[in-house]
């Protein structure tokens, strides 16, 4: 079998001058380079989307951290702003309270009321009764000698348990709120021939809420005997922690306070 002769290289360029040829050569070149085109620009777009990603997480991390740590300072400024308001507030109205004493127990007096429940009529006359009972408690029982105008004011306060309410009275003065608070001592001495304590009376100052659950954890404390002793003065709470007369007495400011000073599993000896 013979060959074929070889083509001349001018018998190639006419046949590559042929359309058809050229449409061809033109078609694989053009989808080969459209490959190579769309897999580099792939390559480059998720390159680049890779690295704006990065860019945007990385800057919104910033921005997240930046504003919270933003708030976290507004935070802390108005938890502190709000706790010396706190403060001020108790002191106002502790300072509000420091002419008014809390008598407990104090029966009170019949009273014919000739007014419509609920008027203005009516609660005066509730006051003005509550006024007598304050002046001959006061007179009578603790024997201090005051008139009508040492007292400001004097009504009972609202109260859902059984029993005499609670009467609070105001006095003009701090000396003579003193000086009655002072003789309420004699009411502890009130006991029968057998010595048991007669007088369900006592007598207390005008606390302020916070401070009255401060005074109400005091109690129980001493009750459950891990405090020597607990009263008020001036408003405030104290404590001590034994009967030793080199303590001195601590003024409880909070709850929180009384947790660090005498945590539960406290073993202080209170045997004496």
């Amino acid at each position: 079998m013979s060959k074929k002769p070889a083509m001349k290289p001018e018998d190639l360029f006419e046949t590559v001058k042929d359309p058809r040829i050229i449409e061809l050569i033109t078609n694989e070149i053009k989808d080969n380079i459209l490959s190579i085109i769309e897999s580099s620009f792939n390559k480059l777009a998720q390159s680049f989307l890779s690295k704006l990603e990065s860019m945007v997480e990385k800057a919104s991390s910033d921005l997240i951290s930046r504003s919270c740590e933003t708030f976290h300072q507004k935070i802390s400024t108005l938890e502190k702003e709000n706790t010396h308001l706190a403060l001020q507030l108790e002191a106002s109205e502790k300072t509000a309270r420091l002419n008014n004493l809390v008598v407990h127990g104090l029966p009170e007096s019949a009273l014919v009321l000739d007014s419509e429940p609920n008027s203005k009529p009516y609660y005066i006359q509730h006051n003005q009764a509550a006024a007598r009972d304050a002046m001959d408690f006061i007179t009578t029982r603790l024997l201090v000698p005051i008139t009508n105008r040492d007292i400001s004011i004097a009504y009972r306060i609202p109260t859902k348990t059984k029993g005499p309410r609670p009467m609070l009275i105001g006095f003009v003065g701090r000396m003579v709120r003193d000086e009655v608070f002072a003789a309420r001592r004699s009411l502890w001495q009130s006991s029968d021939s057998s010595g048991s304590k007669t007088s369900a009376i006592y007598v207390s100052e005008h606390l302020t809420q916070s401070n009255s659950l401060i005074y109400a954890k005091t109690r129980q404390m001493k009750k459950d005997k891990r405090i020597n002793s607990t009263w008020t003065s001036g408003g405030n709470v104290f404590i001590k922690r034994s009967d030793s007369s080199d303590e001195k007495p601590i003024k409880v400011n909070s709850l929180q306070q009384l947790d660090n000073l005498l945590p539960f599993s406290s073993n202080i000896d209170h045997s004496g």
